[in-house]
């Protein structure tokens, strides 16, 4: 089946260790975009950060719709209109850090409007996302009074895995854990692959028809359910056993471009 869509995620997957693209990536999409291919970027990162770096790259009129926050924002470039979906509310924050507290976690909340992160402290793990994210911070005490589309629950990585089983009851919530030292949560409704079931729905086109590329476990969904599912190289074990094929390159090496080049023929 033709491919009409092509899914990419950033961090891990389009951009190397330094958090820059590689030079054939970004060839590869210009020219699929000039082919007729829809195309989309896939992230956990808010848009209108995706949105300063797309300009940066100079690549902002070849996307046509952006994926933030693990499926909670929707941003449509053409329209310029940004969708927020399924946020979670003040008690659902609230009960969530509470719960955590007794591992010593930090959070992070990135506020869109106000282009500001929100933390209980600084600390080695917030610096390094407020650092990929260039954003300005606020610290900030409990409780929480606002809605927002992610929460970060930063802790040490020998914790992780505690937090999330402990995290199990909360069956309202999806938690992914995409640093050994991060989880991130999001209300059970969202996902990457319910905003790309959307955007298929709305452009009149089946999943089947999508190519979706990414590296960690809140990709595995969209990798498995999409036409065709590519793990990067670089990907997590359990992701790259269940995708239909992998990159022969990683992350570093622009895996993505190297891939799309082969597939796609581009010369």
């Amino acid at each position: 089946m033709k491919v009409r869509w092509l899914f990419i995620d950033l961090d891990g997957t389009l951009l190397d260790q330094h958090k820059q693209p590689g030079s054939k990536g970004l060839s590869a999409i210009r020219t699929l975009k000039q082919k007729g291919l829809h195309i989309g970027l896939a992230t956990g990162r808010s848009v209108d950060i995706v949105v300063k770096l797309l300009t940066s790259w100079q690549l902002i009129n070849h996307i046509d719709v952006i994926i933030g926050m693990n499926g909670a924002q929707i941003y449509s470039l053409k329209e310029a209109a940004c969708f927020r979906r399924h946020l979670l509310s003040a008690e659902q924050l609230n009960a969530v850090i509470s719960h955590c507290l007794p591992y010593n976690i930090n959070y992070y909340l990135y506020d869109m409007m106000k282009q500001k992160a929100y933390l209980r402290r600084l600390d080695e793990y917030s610096k390094h996302i407020i650092t990929i994210n260039q954003s300005a911070y606020v610290i900030q005490e409990l409780p929480i009074i606002n809605n927002y589309e992610k929460l970060l629950v930063l802790c040490e990585p020998s914790k992780s895995a505690a937090i999330i089983n402990s995290l199990q009851p909360f069956d309202d919530l999806r938690v992914m854990q995409t640093l050994p030292y991060c989880l991130e949560i999001v209300s059970i409704e969202n996902s990457k692959l319910s905003a790309v079931r959307q955007i298929c729905e709305h452009d009149g086109c089946s999943l089947r028809e999508v190519m979706a590329l990414g590296d960690e476990m809140n990709d595995l969904d969209l990798l498995l359910d999409c036409g065709i599912g590519v793990a990067m190289l670089n990907g997590n074990e359990q992701l790259k056993a269940s995708a239909e094929c992998c990159t022969e390159y990683d992350n570093n090496h622009d895996g993505v471009g190297e891939f799309l080049y082969q597939y796609f023929h581009i010369e």
